[in-house]
């Protein structure tokens, strides 16, 4: 995920670094907080601007609406982009 969150920022022109990328062989004898990778911005002025960025890019799936598929009428979730009874796609949000 933090080079999802790397690449997105490094998109919209921002300049940040993953810290601890390699640090996970570690676990065990370093802290889990200590070996987590984590995206750095360079600047922390560009904070607000990033965060927005993000929030963009990595909606919450639970801001889409729950739908029902049209083939077998069951129930899924507004995250899922097919049916998970029967396969058929989600329909077309506007």
């Amino acid at each position: 995920m933090v080079w999802m969150v790397r690449d997105a920022l490094q998109h919209a022109g921002y300049d940040c670094c993953i810290r601890n990328q390699y640090a996970a062989g570690g676990s065990g004898d370093l802290s889990l907080l200590d070996s987590w990778p984590e995206v750095w911005l360079v600047c922390d002025e560009d904070e607000k601007a990033a965060l927005g960025i993000l929030h963009e890019r990595f909606e919450s799936p639970g801001s889409k609406a729950n739908w029902l598929c049209s083939h077998c009428k069951e129930a899924n979730a507004g995250s899922f982009e097919f049916c998970w009874n029967c396969g058929h796609d989600a329909p077309e949000v506007p």
